[in-house]
């Protein structure tokens, strides 16, 4: 299935919340090893390998790595997420200006997802384990950069519904809004929607789309558990991206009538 997300070049975040653990920087880069020692170019002839890698922040309790194919990972006490940027590098050209290229592999918001998915759970595997941690929110982020004229049209009637006020004659604006989709006995559902239009034209729109699903039940840290709970969270995110993409919710006479 296509979303809204794929056709616009969405790209994602995952993160999970984590009961509190202070393993310091060079514990949590010690247990990363096994991870690292992936993350290296194969060279010919013997020569020493090139790593893959930057890490791009080391504080006391906190841990940045950059992986040149665009996806950021970040750890700290209780917080871990895995992010996708794309990258791109400067290649010189005989007697020319430089070139800029993409290193990161250019795909789709879905599938892009599904690796973060499943880079975050080895990230998780891997903590330092002095004691068993266990993991109570998971967070889905959607970040698009747009013009206007290519929102999707439920996104499209939610700006023009907040902007009606002024007769849609709006320049820039940031909308906030957070709010519960659902609550049962296992999980709480919320989502933080950010959207956000500079007075520069010649910025696009930027759409922030944060799902967030706090567990009832603690979720250790093994990879079955991780897979399930991440894996329903990620089919709730999509789901409901896609219903704000066609925007019935935004709809004057539905919201009346409710």
């Amino acid at each position: 299935m296509t979303t809204w997300c794929d056709k616009l070049a969405s790209t994602p975040t995952i993160g999970f919340l984590m009961d509190t653990h202070f393993a310091p920087a060079e514990a949590i880069l010690g247990s990363m090893a096994p991870l690292l020692d992936t993350w290296h170019k194969t060279e010919q002839w013997n020569l020493p390998s090139k790593p893959e890698f930057q890490v791009s922040a080391l504080e006391a309790f906190k841990v940045d790595l950059q992986h040149d194919d665009g996806f950021l990972y970040s750890v700290d006490q209780n917080r871990l997420s895995v992010q996708f940027q794309h990258r791109m590098k400067y290649r010189h050209t005989s007697g020319g200006l430089p070139v800029a290229e993409l290193i990161s592999k250019a795909m789709v918001y879905s599938d892009l997802l599904q690796q973060a998915s499943d880079k975050i759970t080895e990230f998780a595997l891997l903590l330092p384990k002095e004691r068993q941690r266990s993991l109570m929110r998971i967070g889905i982020v959607s970040t698009t950069f747009v013009s206007l004229d290519d929102v999707p049209p439920g996104i499209r009637r939610f700006i023009d519904y907040v902007s009606k006020p002024w007769a849609g004659e709006v320049q820039s604006y940031q909308f906030q809004i957070t709010s519960t989709l659902e609550e049962n006995e296992q999980v709480r559902d919320r989502c933080l929607h950010t959207i956000t239009r500079s007075d520069d034209n010649e910025q696009l729109l930027t759409i922030m789309l944060d799902y967030q699903r706090y567990l009832a039940k603690k979720v250790p840290l093994e990879r079955n558990a991780i897979q399930r709970a991440v894996s329903s969270c990620r089919e709730a995110a999509l789901a409901y991206f896609e219903e704000l993409a066609v925007g019935d919710r935004f709809d004057e006479q539905l919201i009346d009538a409710n």
